[in-house]
């Protein structure tokens, strides 16, 4: 735990089985109880440890009046469903978000068929679509390929544990840890201000890790509440789901312009440590993005290529020195796919690269020209 300034905690949530470590979590006090920020993961473990954390500030969880989620990922809003049991805490989250939270895991062999033909049709030999259904650590996501270690938290915007899109593995009873579909009681669209106490939360609508992601400005004390949107060392994932009318990276890109220039001292990020130059932080993962593109046209360098074949050219986990993409496990090849197919979505949007489907095979060029 730790007092970042009067009236807001730091409290640390492990992720069980994963190099991340923790989720960040964030305690806001009033006169009439508190506010938690992204409780973390469903289990016993990241429980209890929330209450050791909660119990040296000499706060009981019946004393939360509100929890907060800045997006629907299971190691950020795992215990929301426990803590709104013991408490009677009132959920909120954006609306895109609760449509997600509420089926959180339904339908998972269906989605499961669904993520395996697609990614054969994005050129996955068989039987590696399977494969690529698990991911590591059983939380039923892998880690972020394209800047940091596999983690439980951070990748993809569908990508934490499986993405908005399902759950975990095709099938089977609902893995450990993951929540139960939890309904939020109040939910946002962007732009609202949430009056807590001294505090006063500004909502910034950030789609793009997730699509029902925000981020909370506190003016006053020019605090940034980044969730995953901006982390301090790893990128976060933005992969595209099997739903490929989304623009997830055009979207996370617009999210990072939108919160670039706010007036921020202090960044409180959902994973990893505070940090400060938030503006500078941006403009790194804006710069890994674009070195990603000029990557894909030098993989392609003038042929037609699917975008498993794409993926097996860029160098990934580059905050680690680098992995080639063989050397990924099967959850983090799956998200590097998806990772690819992001940047491969805006890249025929703006006419950078052009696609042509070969026996139900989608491939992509480099010509500019949609065939």
């Amino acid at each position: 735990m730790t007092e970042i300034i009067p009236g807001i905690y730091q409290l640390k949530v492990p992720i069980p089985n994963n190099p991340l470590g923790n989720t960040n979590s964030y305690l806001l006090k009033s006169d009439d109880g508190y506010l938690i920020i992204d409780p973390g993961m469903n289990n016993d473990a990241a429980f209890e440890a929330l209450k050791k954390e909660l119990d040296a500030i000499g706060v009981a969880i019946e004393e939360i009046t509100r929890i907060l989620a800045t997006h629907g990922h299971p190691d950020h809003i795992g215990l929301a469903g426990r803590l709104k049991k013991l408490s009677n805490a009132t959920l909120t989250a954006h609306q895109v978000a609760k449509d997600n939270m509420q089926f959180m895991g339904q339908n998972r062999q269906g989605r499961g068929e669904q993520m395996e033909k697609w990614l054969t049709m994005n050129g996955v030999p068989k039987p590696d679509p399977a494969d690529f259904q698990r991911s590591p650590g059983g939380q039923g996501r892998g880690g972020p390929p394209g800047g940091g270690p596999p983690m439980g938290g951070p990748q993809a915007g569908g990508g934490q544990m499986g993405g908005p899109q399902g759950g975990p593995q095709a099938g089977g009873p609902r893995p450990p840890n993951f929540p139960e579909p939890t309904i939020p009681d109040v939910v946002l669209q962007g732009g609202e201000t949430i009056n807590f106490g001294s505090f006063n939360l500004e909502v910034f609508f950030t789609p793009g890790h997730d699509p029902g992601h925000i981020c909370l400005y506190e003016r006053a004390h020019k605090i940034l509440f980044s969730g995953d949107h901006v982390l301090p060392v790893i990128t976060p994932s933005v992969g595209l789901q099997t739903d490929s009318t989304l623009n997830p990276l055009g979207n996370f890109i617009n999210s990072l312009n939108s919160v670039k220039h706010l007036d921020v001292t202090l960044v409180l990020p959902g994973h990893e440590q505070t940090f400060t130059n938030l503006r500078g932080r941006v403009e790194e993962i804006l710069a890994h993005h674009h070195h990603r593109d000029a990557e894909i046209m030098a993989t392609l360098n003038g042929e037609d290529k699917t975008a498993y074949e794409i993926s097996m050219g860029i160098t990934w986990m580059p905050s680690l020195g680098g992995k080639k993409f063989q050397e990924l496990g099967p959850g983090d090849k799956r998200m590097a796919v998806m990772e690819t197919l992001a940047h491969l979505k805006v890249m025929r949007d703006n006419g950078t690269v052009s696609t042509i489907s070969k026996d139900s095979i989608v491939y992509y060029s480099g010509n500019g020209k949609n065939k």
